[in-house]
C-alpha cells in the first residue's frame, strides 16, 4: 500500500492555490530509462571491484515509499505564474550513479542502489508578455543516504544542494525569437574504495550559458 492524497484549496479564484500532495509507488528503472538519464550507461555499470565480477545489480525497481509536499501555486494578472513547494521523499533502492574501482584501480562509472531520504524545497516562476517570456527556477535538497546493495565498494553521488536556472526570449512580432539560457548547480560526493581505503569523489559545480536564435519563416517552417 502506498498514499494517494491531494488536497486542493482556492484560497483566492484564479489567483492562488494551497496544495498538499501525499504519494506513492514503484518506480521501473528500464534500460532505456537509465540511458535516458547517463547515454553512458551499460552493463559494465554493474561490475563489482571488491568481488570482481557483475555481482550488483544492473536495474532495480525504486520504491517510493513516500513523497510529501506542501507549497502554493496560481498567478498574478495572468502574466506572472508562481509555484513554491516543500516536502519530505523517501526512496528504497533508488538509482543513483557512481563510481568504483577497476582493474590496476582505475576508477569507472558505476549504478549504486540505495535508500534516500530527502528534505527538498523548490521554487519556479514564470512571466509572459506580448514579446518577452521568463522562465526560473530553484530547487534545494538535504538528502540523507543508507547502504542497500551488499557491496561497499561504492556510494552513490548525492543529490546537488542546490540548483537552477533562468531562460529569457524576446520575440519581434513572433517572427524573430532570441533568447538566453542560464543553468548550475553545486557541486556533489560520492565515495569508492581504492587498496580497501574508502576515498571521497566529487563531481564540482558547473554553470551552463546558453544563446540561441530562431527565424520563422512561415507557420510550417522555421530556422533556428
Amino acid at each position: 500500500m502506498y498514499p494517494d492524497v491531494n488536497v486542493n484549496f482556492e484560497a483566492v479564484k484564479d489567483r492562488l492555490n494551497i496544495f498538499f500532495k501525499a504519494a506513492g509507488g514503484a518506480d521501473i528503472n528500464s534500460y532505456s530509462d537509465m540511458i535516458g538519464r547517463d547515454h553512458w550507461f551499460n552493463p559494465l555499470y554493474s561490475f563489482s571491484a571488491r568481488n570482481g565480477d557483475f555481482t550488483s545489480p544492473l536495474l532495480e525497481n525504486t520504491i517510493r515509499r513516500a513523497d510529501i509536499c506542501l507549497g502554493i501555486n496560481g498567478n498574478i494578472r495572468h502574466r506572472f505564474s508562481y509555484d513554491v513547494r516543500a516536502g519530505y521523499e523517501n526512496l528504497d533502492g533508488a538509482a543513483l550513479t557512481s563510481v568504483c574501482a577497476g582493474p590496476g584501480n582505475m576508477l569507472m562509472p558505476c549504478i549504486w542502489y540505495g535508500d534516500v531520504q530527502m528534505l527538498y524545497a523548490s521554487m519556479g516562476f514564470g512571466l509572459k508578455t506580448r514579446s518577452v517570456s521568463v522562465d526560473g527556477s530553484l530547487a534545494w535538497r538535504y538528502p540523507s543516504y543508507q547502504k542497500k546493495i551488499s557491496d561497499e565498494d561504492r556510494q552513490g553521488f548525492s543529490q546537488s544542494p542546490l540548483s537552477g536556472s533562468l531562460k529569457a526570449v524576446y520575440n519581434w512580432r513572433h517572427r524573430i525569437f532570441a533568447g538566453v539560457g542560464l543553468e548550475g548547480a553545486l557541486g556533489k560526493n560520492g565515495k569508492t574504495f581504492l587498496d580497501g581505503n574508502p576515498e571521497i569523489v566529487r563531481i564540482p559545480g558547473y554553470v551552463d550559458l546558453g544563446l540561441d536564435f530562431r527565424y520563422v519563416v512561415s507557420k510550417k517552417f522555421s530556422v533556428w
